[in-house]
């Protein structure tokens, strides 16, 4: 799994837990107004360390190159603070059940205090994610058209045959 589909997946899960959850990975601000909770991925380090022997990809093992632990600063907003420790709680749940426990680390959190914040109550948590650059470039395939085969198709196929009580 590459790193974008990580943390890709790793927002889906929050957001199936945390419905209206908006998530984005950069610096670049974003807008609170309306957002019932934000978790914004701030890319912070990428350290190399020795490749991984066997490394899994979607479509099987690929040799790697090197092995990558990315690290992150996860902004985690919402309007009030007990909805920010949800939200917070939400992406521990998900990082576990996406990566796994030994794919990742976890940091301690910071709030923020003062004149950072105008409205609501943010937790930003260090995340480093292990992941690992493949000798072979992901192959990307896009399907134009799909066209049901009916030829070896039978009379009663798609029919649920269900038994009598009697």
């Amino acid at each position: 799994m590459t790193l974008s589909t990580t943390i890709a997946a790793v927002n889906a899960a929050i957001a199936a837990e945390v419905s209206g959850t908006v998530a984005s990975v950069g610096w670049a601000e974003a807008d609170d107004a309306g957002s019932a909770g934000r978790v914004r991925w701030l890319p912070i380090s990428d350290d190399p360390t020795a490749a991984p022997k066997l490394s899994a990809t979607t479509d099987g093992l690929s040799r790697a190159l090197v092995g990558l632990s990315s690290t992150f600063d996860v902004e985690c907003w919402a309007s009030t603070y007990e909805a920010t420790l949800t939200l917070r709680d939400a992406l521990v749940r998900a990082l576990f059940s996406v990566v796994g426990s030994t794919a990742f680390t976890l940091g301690s959190g910071r709030w923020a205090q003062g004149d950072a914040l105008t409205s609501g109550a943010s937790v930003t948590l260090r995340v480093t994610l292990r992941a690992f650059v493949s000798a072979t470039a992901p192959t990307v395939a896009t399907v134009a058209t799909t066209a049901f085969d009916t030829t070896g198709a039978t009379d009663g196929d798609g029919i649920i045959l269900v038994p009598s009580d009697s």
